[in-house]
């Protein structure tokens, strides 16, 4: 029977382990990069047709980026929406700072405001403050801001100053924010 030296098998052992470990970083690094080529940390505006009534909030992970999505009644999209980063974000109707509903160490505050909406259908209690997000990359947490004559605000807490793109859906209809896990 060959025995092998311990130097050997560990100089195997430690050139599979580089391979392995080496190579899935770079491709996932390359596959993320593609993914998020173009996004940016800028304000990002738009607007719908029509008013539409908030239904429902939720946070995903796509691998590369975070997700947060605003669900609306069907038939409308919100008329008009700003998202961007923020040194603070104020509730409606109190003008309170919402970043103390945001877990210690949030890098990048990023302030979402519906405008000419509905009245949500949903309440404070049932929408917010969202659960922080553990083990997420780019979103942290999301909190409910409330909403006041016509205005809707969020508060979405992001590791840092990440890239972030939005956009609409419909069929249907929801406002898309997503935030890259990383620049690279």
């Amino acid at each position: 029977m060959r025995r092998f030296r311990p130097t050997a098998i560990m100089a195997i052992i430690g050139a599979l382990a580089a391979l392995l470990l080496g190579a899935a970083p770079a491709n996932a690094s390359s596959a993320c990069a593609s993914v998020i080529a173009g996004w940016g940390s800028g304000d990002k505006t738009g607007s719908g047709a029509t008013s539409a009534e908030l239904t429902g909030a939720r946070i995903g992970d796509d691998g590369c980026f975070d997700r947060f999505v605003l669900d609306f009644a069907p038939g409308a999209l919100p008329a008009t929406y700003h998202v961007g980063y923020a040194s603070e974000v104020y509730t409606e109707g109190q003008d309170l700072p919402m970043s103390s509903h945001t877990p210690h160490g949030t890098g990048g505050l990023i302030a979402v405001h519906l405008q000419e909406q509905a009245s949500p259908s949903l309440t404070y209690s049932v929408l917010g403050p969202m659960v922080p997000t553990a083990n997420r990359l780019g979103i942290w947490s999301a909190t409910w801001g409330g909403a006041f004559e016509g205005h809707i605000t969020s508060a979405v807490g992001a590791r840092a100053r990440l890239p972030l793109r939005v956009f609409t859906l419909s069929s249907p209809n929801r406002l898309v924010i997503d935030v890259g896990h990383s620049w690279r």
